[in-house]
């Protein structure tokens, strides 16, 4: 049997979990039971472009703040390097030690 000629009946009881359910019905006996979220209680505000503009302004702001990251990299390489030439004067000292 096709959809045409079903009406959705909203007047259906709502869950405790928030969902409603409603009823839809034809001109037989046949009923189809819809579960689903709450329909909104009003219009609903969904601006798309100001949804981008700030995803946007997000990704510019986690790019722009690499350089601090590559400043912190350059500082870990920094410390990195002063580790290793200590190490190098710590075997120097201890091999002439034991000479």
């Amino acid at each position: 049997m096709g959809r045409e000629g079903r009406e959705l009946d909203l007047s259906g009881a709502r869950h405790s979990t928030g969902v409603w359910l409603g009823k839809v019905t034809s001109g037989s006996e046949e009923e189809d039971t819809i579960i689903g979220p709450m329909p909104a209680k009003g219009p609903v505000e969904s601006d798309v472009t100001k949804e981008f503009e700030r995803r946007a302004q997000r990704m510019k702001e986690k790019f722009t703040s690499a350089d601090g990251e590559s400043k912190r990299s350059e500082s870990l390489l920094d410390v990195h390097q002063k580790k290793l030439k200590s190490k190098a004067s710590e075997e120097q000292t201890s091999g002439e030690k034991a000479v």
